[in-house]
């Protein structure tokens, strides 16, 4: 579904301007990833809307967001499975309930995992080491800032992505979207 609109839109783009544009499997990709990352924003607002928890769900969306960009990590197979697991995740996260003691412990749990794994599908690309230390070193300052602001969604959010960041096989794999 999303990669059938990107599609479209790749070949109309084209289409329109052959000499100034990319490949049309380039601009796809490109335009799955923004139509995804969009969906699940869109999706996610409502259901925040719905459940009553708008902003805690954008919370999670935008932190979420801002940590994997810099952590990396792996991801579902399909675009699809992408939109349903992280809008799920998104929305559930703000109704679980965690005192800021555990926030705590999940954020020292998160940390540690982010200090191990991270960064993970920039590991693919030929970025130099002290770039890649760069950006472990970002990924834990960040996450271990919930310490001071000893927030459920955060920690929640962040033991989401560190998790993201262990090595695994089946259903799951290393690219650079979702």
């Amino acid at each position: 579904m999303i990669e059938s609109l990107a599609l479209k839109l790749a070949t109309i783009i084209k289409n329109a301007n052959t000499e100034e544009t990319h490949s049309i499997e380039v601009m796809k990709y490109s335009l799955a990833m923004l139509i995804n990352i969009f969906l699940v924003l869109f999706a996610s607002f409502i259901l925040g809307i719905l459940t009553g928890k708008l902003l805690e769900t954008l919370q999670a969306f935008t932190f979420f967001f801002i940590i994997r960009s810099i952590s990396g990590g792996y991801h579902m197979r399909t675009l699809v499975g992408c939109f349903i697991i992280s809008t799920s995740a998104f929305v559930i996260v703000p109704h679980i309930p965690i005192s800021p003691f555990w926030a705590n412990v999940l954020t020292c749990v998160s940390g540690l995992l982010f200090l191990i794994y991270a960064p993970k599908s920039h590991e693919q690309n030929n970025i130099p080491s002290q770039f890649k230390l760069l950006l472990k070193s970002v990924s834990v300052v960040i996450v271990c800032s919930n310490i001071l602001i000893e927030s459920p969604i955060f920690a929640l959010t962040s033991l989401l992505q560190g998790i993201l960041l262990i090595p695994k096989g089946g259903e799951l794999h290393e690219q650079e979207s979702c």
